[in-house]
């Protein structure tokens, strides 16, 4: 029972995240493909700042259309000095490009075997870092785990 409710507070969460994105959405969404898109370089200054999001994220991990598992993980992004209160202003458009990032990941199978190897966790922190410098431009330097976990059923 105690999963369900996970994942149902979950599925709540990304929907209020994405009418929230939705609303303060000011531009046009852009197409993009994190394949495609080269990071810009980190930002320079010699301070950073870190941002906590409000609340964890939750992404349901499926296979044959069953909920197999459950990640949950916290994320932070390290920021130039100074754009801490820009990142809380954008906070929806982040948690809905990290959700759907998540999702796409946990829908191709990133997170079915080892999702600690290397080369998933490489791939992970870049599709993430990629999507918040769309969102944020070069301020942000770095997109931090802070935990990630996964429960199976």
């Amino acid at each position: 029972m105690k999963p369900l409710i996970i994942a149902i507070a979950g599925i709540v969460s990304l929907g209020g995240g994405a009418l929230a994105g939705a609303m303060f959405n000011t531009k046009p969404a852009q197409n993009m493909s994190v394949h495609d898109a080269t990071p810009a370089p980190p930002a320079q200054p010699s301070r950073f700042e870190y941002v906590k999001f409000n609340s964890q994220f939750v992404v349901p991990v499926q296979a044959d259309g069953q909920v197999t598992a459950l990640l949950v993980t916290n994320l932070q992004l390290e920021v130039a000095e100074g754009s801490s209160e820009d990142a809380f202003r954008r906070e929806p458009r982040l948690r809905d490009a990290f959700l759907k990032i998540l999702f796409q990941m946990a829908g191709e199978g990133a997170f079915d075997a080892d999702m600690f190897a290397p080369g998933t966790q490489t791939e992970l922190r870049g599709r993430l870092l990629a999507a918040a410098r769309n969102i944020m431009g070069p301020s942000v330097n770095a997109v931090l785990i802070s935990d990630f976990l996964k429960q199976d059923r």
